[in-house]
């Protein structure tokens, strides 16, 4: 019995996790289904690809290229370890190729996935001959990493623009909206919520 099967059947087997679980299904493995590149990804893009052994996508992949290509919002929901990295990546890399003066902001839940992201991102900028396009900055890096943000965001114009205040007051609205309609509705199910916590004075200000 493999680790994995251990931990499974040791799950199953604890009453405590096993009240929670409606049903336990095991789905047989399928071969994978390709697609080409979409035609209007760069061509210096599909050549970086190449030289990481990348010669064809996974059909979620092309389909998610080819809508951020065309200016769609996409939404990818699939496994872990399913390629939906290169879903963004490539559009926004295609887009800095196209456009220079263009950026790109990535916002991760966690440091640690930043940090995989980011390693991975440079890997694949590194075959498009620019290794220094892309920063990571976090609470311990915040002053440092935007001055060197700034000063590396891109080659030619050596700035990274402001964030727009207008922007952020519309994201933090748009929080708050969210936080309101969940406690009405965990109230209209007569269950007792604690009040949610204030915002940070970072945020409450704008």
């Amino acid at each position: 019995m493999s680790s994995i099967e251990h931990a499974l059947q040791t799950l199953r087997l604890n009453p405590r996790f096993a009240r929670n679980v409606v049903a336990w299904r095991q789905l047989p493995a399928r071969p994978p289904r390709f697609a080409a590149f979409p035609e209007r990804l760069a061509g210096q893009l599909t050549a970086a690809l190449a030289g990481h052994g990348i010669r064809q996508l996974y059909t979620h992949q092309a389909a998610a290229v080819a809508a951020a290509l065309e200016g769609a919002h996409v939404a990818v929901v699939t496994p872990a370890a399913s390629g939906k990295t290169l879903c963004y990546n490539l559009p926004v890399l295609d887009r800095l190729l196209a456009d220079p003066a263009a950026r790109a902001l990535y916002l991760f839940p966690t440091k640690a996935l930043a940090q995989d992201q980011l390693a991975g991102l440079r890997e694949l900028v590194a075959g498009l001959g620019d290794e220094g396009a892309s920063r990571q900055v976090d609470k311990e890096t915040r002053k440092q990493g935007n001055k060197e943000t700034r000063k590396q965001g891109n080659k030619e114009t050596r700035a990274c623009p402001e964030p727009r205040p207008e922007l952020i007051k519309e994201l933090v609205e748009g929080i708050e909206r969210d936080r309101a309609l969940r406690q009405n509705a965990s109230m209209k199910e007569g269950e007792s919520k604690n009040p949610s916590p204030p915002l940070p004075p970072s945020l409450a200000n704008y």
